[in-house]
């Protein structure tokens, strides 16, 4: 049924991703997380180019709903290196946290816009094209209706550290959560309140047809983005 929170085309939204890299990727960027809206557009993508961590939004500005912004941070996903990502956005612009700990701020970026369609299908590990597969283990997922604080931000971290899921439960704003334990299932539940369960295919459906376009550079796009350290 996808995601309906009003929050996810208000500008106001906080991202937890615990996940491990298996390979450093090759000069494609490949989706980690894909927000995949009504109106059939890839408003939110986070990814991996090469290590890097890229964040990917659709531009409110522009007429052409595939045109994005894009803000990143070098060397976040290390190959074979367990990783806590915070993404926190909100009127203050947004933070990228790694491990509890800030590591770039963006005044003048928010991740999510009125543009974005509800409701939103999130996909996991790929785009709706399917030719972006990320290679890697997802552990952890979990999404909020707020700019969390640092000190949250570092208590929540402590929280996915040591399993205690239930302290995640209690946390302001919160409208899903994936721990991703179940064994033998299809179906990956929500933990929040808002049971937007997780459906895993039997077999890969692709969203949306691919448009034959010229090849992308992507290391130029990468450089061209706001400045990463």
């Amino acid at each position: 049924k996808g995601l309906t929170h009003s929050s996810i085309h208000k500008n106001t939204l906080t991202i937890e991703i615990l996940l491990q890299p298996e390979k450093k990727s090759d000069y494609h960027i490949y989706h980690i997380l894909t927000f995949y809206d009504s109106s059939k557009t890839e408003n939110l993508i986070i990814a991996q180019w090469k290590s890097n961590l890229i964040i990917r939004s659709a531009n409110t500005n522009s007429a052409n709903r595939n045109k994005y912004k894009e803000i990143g941070i070098a060397n976040a996903l290390p190959k074979d290196k367990l990783r806590f990502i915070t993404i926190s956005s909100g009127q203050e612009g947004t933070f990228i946290y790694i491990d509890g700990t800030l590591e770039k701020a963006f005044p003048n970026y928010t991740l999510t816009g009125k543009n974005m369609e509800l409701p939103v299908q999130l996909i996991l590990g790929n785009s709706s094209v399917g030719d972006n597969s990320w290679h890697g283990s997802i552990m952890g997922l979990a999404m909020y209706a707020q700019q969390l604080s640092p000190n949250d931000v570092l208590k929540n971290y402590q929280s996915w550290r040591e399993k205690q899921y239930s302290q995640l439960s209690g946390t302001e704003g919160l409208f899903s959560l994936y721990v991703f334990n179940e064994i033998n299932t299809r179906l990956i539940k929500d933990l929040s309140n808002y049971q937007n369960d997780l459906i895993i295919p039997e077999t890969f459906n692709v969203l949306q047809k691919k448009v034959l376009e010229p090849p992308r550079n992507e290391l130029k796009i990468f450089q061209k983005m706001v400045s990463v350290s």
